[in-house]
């Protein structure tokens, strides 16, 4: 089968669906990513993987209004002239955000087999549930990342049959290296080779994510540091470094190329605030990724987690706004590591990504 992958943003914002496409691609299946940019070295992994991709527009940074409004215009007008020069079997819309600029903009020929990811619920938005229940209406298939999301979503956009659960787990890649001299390698083994143990938050940095409560309770521990790795969104890092200046900073990494710092944590940390559904029932990659390398998880008290780790047992749940329950939480993360470490590993290998995205194809 020939797919064809729009994503309207850089191939680096979703992960997960490079992972689904690499996945695809080896299942046998021709795939093609249309995109708004991406890094060198995101191509070449993928074209790595036997992947074609084509950037037809190169996103610009937003800052106003007038910045998105022209990003989502040029994309569609751009994206809709090269499909018509394209052959494939089924069209995949890479994201909500992609549905909604394409409406109206494909080629009806070509509409016989539609995928739509949906990877967040935006439940602050209520505009884009009416959008997306047109564009899932022209959908085959709907693929969700997690269970409560996939029942929600059924309701609220009146899909015909209950959306596709396929986890955010990353695709096995073994040629994985960092090629940034901002990554500090040899400060953090430094820091382990004196038996202190890495905590990472990874992720985006910002007054969001309850990551100075994390801070505080590191800064009193004597068996661990904090490592943020990720783009700093507002200025968080500076006022973090307030409450422990020996946090180590490293910014956003191309994926996969990023999973080379994941896989040196000891403890590899959640945390969302508790102020929408999205949040309360994440999936997030972190779960995947750090399960990957067997690295306990420390996570927000949320209800999909606390489901994950309760009954996987590759983890645990504290009060993130907390700086006590992070410590014991930190405390008990120390206390069953090889059980832990041990519980992640069974919990990644638990689902077959290749076999679930073939199982979705072979279903439209």
């Amino acid at each position: 089968m020939k797919i064809l992958i729009l994503i309207k943003s850089g191939l680096e914002s979703i992960p997960p669906l490079l992972s689904q496409a690499k996945a695809a691609s080896d299942c046998g299946h021709e795939v093609t990513i249309i995109s708004a940019g991406s890094a060198r070295t995101t191509r070449e992994n993928l074209e790595s993987n036997n992947i074609n991709t084509i950037q037809v527009y190169d996103q610009k940074a937003v800052s106003t209004i007038f910045d998105k409004i022209l990003n989502w215009y040029t994309f569609r007008k751009e994206a809709k002239k090269t499909i018509k020069n394209l052959e494939f079997d089924a069209i995949w819309l890479g994201s909500a955000d992609t549905a909604i600029c394409m409406l109206g903009a494909l080629p009806k020929k070509q509409r016989s087999k539609s995928i739509l990811s949906i990877f967040e619920l935006y439940d602050q938005y209520p505009i884009y549930r009416f959008l997306l229940e047109l564009a899932c209406s022209k959908s085959h298939a709907v693929i969700v990342p997690e269970e409560t999301r996939a029942d929600i979503l059924e309701v609220w956009l009146n899909l015909k049959s209950r959306p596709i659960v396929i986890p955010n787990k990353p695709y096995p890649n073994e040629n994985i290296t960092i090629n940034t001299p901002r990554f500090p390698g040899s400060t953090i083994t430094e820091l382990k080779s004196c038996g202190q143990e890495m905590v990472l938050y990874q992720g985006w940095i910002s007054s969001t994510r309850n990551l100075r409560s994390l801070a505080d309770a590191v800064s009193k521990s004597n068996d661990h540091f904090l490592v943020l790795m990720g783009q700093d969104i507002d200025g968080e890092v500076e006022i973090i470094r307030k409450i422990n200046d020996s946090v180590i900073h490293i910014p956003f990494i191309s994926p996969p190329d990023h999973l080379e710092v994941t896989r040196m944590a000891d403890v590899g940390i959640i945390s969302y605030k508790k102020d929408r559904l999205n949040n309360l029932f994440c999936a997030p990659n972190k779960t995947w990724e750090y399960s990957k390398y067997g690295i306990p998880i420390l996570s927000e008290n949320l209800p999909s987690m606390r489901y994950q780790l309760k009954n996987m047992k590759f983890g645990t749940t504290c009060d993130m706004s907390d700086a006590q329950s992070i410590i014991s939480g930190l405390e008990e993360i120390k206390h069953n590591k090889s059980k832990f470490a041990e519980a992640g590993k069974k919990f990644y290998d638990s689902v077959d990504l290749k076999n679930m995205i073939q199982a979705m194809l072979s279903s439209i």
